[in-house]
């Protein structure tokens, strides 16, 4: 896990530039990346690159977040 926070920090680090989803200098704020990948990267379909960020940072609240690092709706198709 800590090699798939270190990707993604020096991936994603300061993108989105209006409002970085991982600051710089601050490692942790990759640590909510990873878990999006682990959990939904198949049911979200996502491509987890910088070129990507902007349809990452849709599920990923950016810091200071109050608390909050994923929000993930799913639609009842009942």
């Amino acid at each position: 896990m800590d090699g798939l926070i270190q990707e993604y920090y020096e991936m994603y680090q300061g993108l989105p530039n209006y409002r970085p989803i991982v600051r710089n200098n601050i490692k942790e704020d990759a640590f909510t990346i990873a878990v999006l990948e682990i959990m939904y990267k198949k049911i979200l379909n996502l491509d987890f690159n910088a070129s990507n960020v902007e349809s990452i940072s849709k599920y990923i609240v950016a810091p200071p977040d109050g608390g909050i690092d994923i929000f993930i709706e799913y639609e009842d198709k009942r």
